[in-house]
């Protein structure tokens, strides 16, 4: 991991802690002694201080970091200085040199033998009410604070703000008020943090399609999906849940958002399986300290080469609209959540993109979702959810929400909920092709093959093999079936998790078991390969004598069904 990828780390992992401890703070002094304890850190800057308005006076009174505020309290006047400024504008201000803004109040830094330089000063909000301000001075190693650091130090401020919010009420409030209203102050701050870092509900790319329903709940704020175009032109989509609930929980999924984007380049359809292991490896180093366990559930949609991989940490399995319309679960592997045990790589499955038109990804709000009675939504209500869509042309996203409500309904409290839609409209070939069988139709037969090995998962060079063995089929039975002379055949081809498999039918009298195939090229013959190629590059070839007909079965194995791990 990078220097800024490991900066990046470190900033969540003291967000997480300062969570932690600031919901325990018993009175304002404890709070704001732990603000400054943990600031400097997450900062990584010289020094940081919180200023907070004196309700009598107006001044804003200055704790820091600094060794000579220690044990002394500064004042700066109503209106002076850039933390002035800010508490009034309520607007952050992030300045490369403070020395050169004549509102600069220098008193604080001649106090405190800290000359500041760049400042990063931001209003601690929580809604409409400004708690104080708080500022960071000089950061080490950076000439001056960057987007990152303002995106990590208002999130600290949004942790703080919504602390001093629930102090406030508890003086003012009993008991039930407090807890309501920390709770809604968690609530706000963990869904600032989880949107910030998800992508937007919907995307588009060439024939794929995104599209997400996420709802959360009143108090549990973990889960999350992720979407990102890979280095080697694959498409990652993921939807996760971090355990816990409230600010921790959503910082949580915000890291693992960020984990991902941040080495989402490095995710090919080649090392999706060490990919996940270092995601996992990264997580588990400090999954003990963070207190969470984080699910997820992995999709690799590889568009150039017509291949789907997934599995799956301890979250539901995908769902896809096969090509006969019904709804399927996809066999994949399902590990244990993210962090629980340190893998080289794991297994993960590959199937051929073609033989789903839909993908969904679901969280575990959905299926245990429980109505009056107790009982869960669970997979047979998801599937008729699923089913009435298809049968009803609706949206699915819609019709799933409507069942998943209408059941839960007088239930009680939904848990989070995440569900993510991937449309595939690329176009398949037509199912089958016929005609009357001559030298001059062959080609076209030969290219209804070649469409479907195209879109099979194959590799170039097994597809043109594949091609060339349907070629050499089709010609045997012009030659040998029809005795060189026109005759009709039907060429039909199927998709499935394993196999891309073509059936030919033909009404010769001649070819009606595989002896009457050639075993080796005829000499007379430009370009025969004999029934030993045909059986090299399908797994089955199986000739069938029928009443009316004759057909030959030719089956390829596409691709392995999983990757198995080390």
């Amino acid at each position: 991991m990078d220097e800024f990828s490991q900066r990046k780390e470190l900033a969540y992992r003291c967000l997480i802690d300062a969570a932690r401890s600031l919901s325990g703070a018993a009175d304002r002094d404890e709070l704001v002694g732990q603000i400054l304890v943990s600031s400097r850190d997450v900062m990584q800057c010289l020094a940081c201080s919180i200023s907070l308005p004196d309700a009598q006076t107006g001044d804003l009174v200055i704790r820091g970091t600094q060794a000579e505020l220690k044990g002394q309290v500064l004042r700066v006047p109503p209106g002076k200085g850039i933390a002035g400024r800010v508490y009034r504008t309520r607007v952050r201000e992030n300045i490369a040199n403070a020395q050169r803004d004549s509102d600069h109040y220098a008193g604080i830094g001649l106090e405190t033998n800290t000359p500041a330089q760049a400042m990063l000063t931001i209003p601690l909000l929580d809604g409409e009410l400004c708690h104080g301000v708080m500022q960071a001075l000089n950061p080490i190693d950076r000439r001056r604070f960057d987007a990152f650091d303002e995106e990590v130090f208002l999130a600290f401020g949004s942790l703080i703000a919504a602390t001093l919010t629930r102090m406030q009420v508890q003086d003012q409030a009993k008991q039930k008020e407090i807890e309501e209203a920390y709770r809604q102050a968690e609530l706000s701050i963990a869904r600032q943090a989880q949107f910030s870092f998800m992508p937007a509900p919907l995307f588009e790319r060439e024939n794929l399609k995104i599209q997400v329903f996420q709802e959360q709940a009143a108090d549990i704020g973990g889960d999350f999906y992720a979407y990102h175009e890979t280095g080697d032109g694959c498409l990652l989509v993921a939807v996760g849940d971090a355990s816990g609930k409230g600010i921790p929980a959503a910082l949580e999924s915000a890291r693992v958002c960020t984990l991902i984007s941040l080495t989402e380049k490095s995710c090919t359809a080649e090392r999706l399986s060490e990919w996940l292991a270092d995601l996992n490896n990264v997580l588990q180093a400090s999954a003990e300290k963070a207190g969470s366990l984080t699910t997820l559930a992995v999709l690799l949609i590889d568009g150039k080469r017509r291949r789907i991989s997934a599995c799956s940490f301890g979250q539901f399995r995908p769902h896809y609209l096969s090509r006969s319309n019904d709804w399927r679960e996809l066999t994949c592997p399902v590990h244990a959540p993210l962090g629980v045990f340190t893998a080289p790589r794991f297994a993960v499955s590959t199937v051929p993109l073609s033989i789903g038109r839909r993908w969904i990804l679901l969280t575990d709000g959905f299926v245990e979702a429980r109505n009056s009675e107790g009982t869960q939504f669970g997979a047979v209500a998801l599937g008729r959810a699923f089913s009435r869509a298809q049968q009803e042309e609706s949206d699915l996203l819609l019709a799933l929400e409507e069942s998943w409500r209408e059941f839960s309904r007088n239930g009680p409290e939904r848990d989070d909920a995440t569900a993510v839609l991937i449309t595939d409209s690329s176009p398949l070939p037509r199912p089958s092709f016929g005609c009357e069988i001559s030298p001059e139709k062959i080609p076209d037969l030969r290219f209804f093959c070649e469409q479907w090995a195209a879109c099979s998962g194959l590799g170039e060079v097994e597809a043109y093999q594949v091609v060339l063995a349907c070629d050499e089929m089709f010609t045997n039975v012009f030659k040998h079936a029809y005795n060189s002379e026109p005759g009709p055949v039907q060429c039909e081809a199927n998709l499935d998790l394993n196999s891309l498999t073509f059936l030919i039918t033909h009404w010769g009298v001649g070819l009606s078991s595989e002896t009457q195939v050639p075993l080796a090229p005829e000499p007379s013959r430009v370009g025969g390969y004999g029934l030993p190629f045909i059986r090299r590059v399908f797994d089955a070839v199986e000739f069938g004598t029928h009443e009316a007909c004759s057909t030959v079965r030719l089956s390829k194995r596409v691709l392995p069904v999983a990757a198995s791990a080390e």
